[in-house]
């Protein structure tokens, strides 16, 4: 194989069996495409958001009201079991 993306099958193999879950589309530029279907079962942590920045924001106003330390605070470490 020359080429990285090929692939060997026997004869007694049919392709149009194999690759049935693969689809196609007419215009890679223009064609339409569902994100959400047939997809595998590992995919389901993918998350798609219809604001980022909204999300984002949030998440950081639910942080601020949990945290202990907040920015422009001193904060000291000490560090057990780590031989100088």
């Amino acid at each position: 194989m020359d080429i990285d993306d090929e692939a060997d099958y026997p004869n007694d193999v049919l392709l149009s069996e194999k690759f049935l879950h693969y689809q196609g589309l007419k215009n890679l530029k223009d064609g339409q495409w569902n994100p959400r279907a047939n997809l595998p079962d590992y995919y389901n942590h993918i998350f798609t958001y219809a604001s980022f920045q909204q999300t984002q924001k949030t998440a950081h106003q639910q942080n601020q009201q949990q945290a202990l330390v907040y920015p422009g605070m001193y904060v000291r470490l000490t560090l057990k079991g780590i031989s100088p």
